[in-house]
């Protein structure tokens, strides 16, 4: 499997493994967030190290996103259509 294929498959089941529940706070998240961006700035990161960090960083992304609408929706702080 060549990398653009690895990296597709991975982002692919990062959306899917961002539902599932998780332990980390939005600190925690937003750390690792970052913690992993200076990884990846790293020169001599391997192919695989860099998917799967890539995949994680993906992950906590889509989850920090779906809580703030989720709390945006439970604040009455959503846009709509109409506006």
């Amino acid at each position: 499997m060549d990398y653009y294929t690895a990296m597709e498959d991975a982002m692919v089941q990062a959306a899917e493994d961002s539902f599932l529940p998780t332990e980390l706070t939005r600190d925690q998240m937003g750390f690792r967030i970052e913690e992993i961006t200076e990884f990846l700035k790293k020169s001599g990161v391997r192919s695989d190290e860099r998917i799967i960090m890539h995949a994680e960083r993906h992950e906590l992304r889509l989850r920090l996103r779906r809580a703030e609408e989720v709390a945006n929706r439970l604040l009455g702080n959503h846009k709509s259509g109409a506006e």
